[in-house]
């Protein structure tokens, strides 16, 4: 993903790491893009107030995130439309399979961030890009 953004935005200023890890400069970033992020935060409106607190007043936060609804198979086949390999997938399901027992069990049966209701709220534009992923697009508050 990082290198296809590089390849199509070469000289948009691109950051990595965790929503805590942004820099707070006043002048901050314009907007913030967050993939597959903010449903694997501890609290994922908090995730989302907080990049829309990074962003400027004028900028925008996008979140894509997982549909409620989404399946490990649905996930799967959206990975490939978009040119994920057969082997990354299979990786992601497999994974997924073992680690989100064990998520749900170390967190007394509540899975993180599948709450629509929730993630939603405030977004000034909701989108489903298929049967496995929504868009959420946010106003920065530039606070």
């Amino acid at each position: 993903m990082r290198r296809r953004f590089r390849s199509r935005l070469a000289s948009t200023p691109l950051g990595n790491g965790g929503i805590e890890d942004l820099r707070d400069e006043r002048s901050g970033p314009a907007s913030v893009i967050a993939v597959n992020v903010v449903h694997l935060t501890q609290d994922p409106v908090a995730a989302i107030a907080e990049l829309r607190r990074r962003a400027t007043a004028r900028g925008r936060v996008v979140v894509v995130t997982p549909c409620p609804s989404a399946t490990l198979l649905s996930v799967g086949r959206a990975q490939r439309r978009i040119g994920v390999t057969r082997l990354h997938v299979m990786r992601f399901i497999a994974l997924h399979v073992v680690l989100a027992p064990l998520t749900i069990l170390a967190q007394g049966s509540k899975a993180p961030g599948r709450d629509a209701v929730a993630l939603s709220a405030g977004a000034d534009r909701t989108t489903t890009l298929d049967d496995a992923s929504r868009l959420l697009v946010f106003s920065g508050d530039g606070s």
